[in-house]
This record gives C-alpha cells, structure tokens and sequence, in this order.
C-alpha cells in the first residue's frame, strides 16, 4: 500500500486514509500482543503512511479529511509514545469548535448538496473520536469545549440528532402518501 495512493493534487486519496487509520486502529488496539518482529515490519511501513497522511493538503482546516488526518496522527503518535501530539490535536480541535456554525453545522462540509447530513455526521463522528483519545490520554475532558455561541460538540451533536430525527419523520410521511396513493 505505497503505490497509487496519492490524489491527483498531491494528498493521499481519501480513502486510503480511512484505511491508513483504521490499520492505526488495529496497530494501537493490538499494539501489546505484536511481537518484536512484527513491530519491525509493520512499525516503519505505517509510520511512512502516517506521514504521508500528515502531509496531505485538504483545502481547510474545516474538513472530515483533515479531522480524520488529525485523529490518525495523533493516535499514531500516542502509540509511538510521543508526547506532543495531543496538544497538537486539542488545538486543532478547538479551532474546529470555534470554525462551527450557530447551528452546529460545519461551513465546508454544509456545501456537499444531498450528502451534507452524511459528511456532517462524519465529521462530527471524527470530532467525538478526537475527544476520546484526548481523555483518554490527557484525561482532559475537552469535549466540554465550548466556543462563543455556545458552541460545543454536544450542542452540534444535538442539532445533528434533531435534524435527522425531523427527516426521518419527513421522509416517513412522505413514503406513506406514496404508498397509499399506489394501493
């Protein structure tokens, strides 16, 4: 997984970064039971992945590709026993309360026209993934982080829930006109 990974524009494809971090994932959940010679192979290999990720360009700060390139880092980092990782990514995370809207939407990912809920919910996703490795790590309870407006992850997360809960009541009604109207 070293060749054809890159985008067009120079980034790693995005999907091979969902990949690069679920592969991190696996690496820190199973990082006690890797042997020595395990660790040889698979250590240098994904710590050229990582930084490749890390220098992945993805047009703003406020995207689910750099909250996912974020997250991966910072985990690799943890595994790799390097300290100054979760500073990094409680700053970055900040900003990112700090760039949502009023309603708790992300600007860059409200752009994304029938998929906007579903990139939202990814992002948002990858935001509470952030949180927990910096509690779990710092023991910082960063996701009581709230910016001007009141804005926090648990007030987006909540317009996020509402927003789908009212769709789905929308989208209910509208099938069963549609199905009574053919029966």
């Amino acid at each position: 997984m070293s060749k054809n990974i890159n985008a067009p524009w120079g980034s790693i494809r995005y999907e091979v970064a969902v990949l690069i971090s679920r592969i991190v994932e696996t690496v820190a959940a199973f990082g006690p039971e890797l042997t020595h010679d395990e660790r040889k192979v698979i250590g240098p290999w994904l710590d050229g992945l990582v930084r490749k990720l890390q220098r992945s360009e993805w047009g703003s700060r406020q995207d689910n590709k750099q909250y996912l390139s974020d997250y991966t880092i910072a985990l690799w980092g943890v595994v790799n026993n390097d300290s100054k990782v979760i500073p990094q990514l409680a700053r970055n995370y900040k900003l990112a309360i700090h760039d949502l809207r009023e309603d708790g939407s992300i600007v860059r990912e409200s752009v994304r026209g029938g998929y906007t809920l579903s990139y939202q919910a990814v992002a948002h996703g990858l935001l509470v993934k952030q949180t927990a490795l910096i509690k779990n790590v710092a023991k910082v309870e960063i996701a009581l982080y709230s910016a001007e407006g009141n804005r926090s992850i648990q007030t987006s997360m909540q317009n996020i829930m509402q927003i789908r809960a009212r769709n789905a009541y929308v989208l209910t009604k509208i099938f069963f006109r549609f199905l009574f109207k053919i029966f």
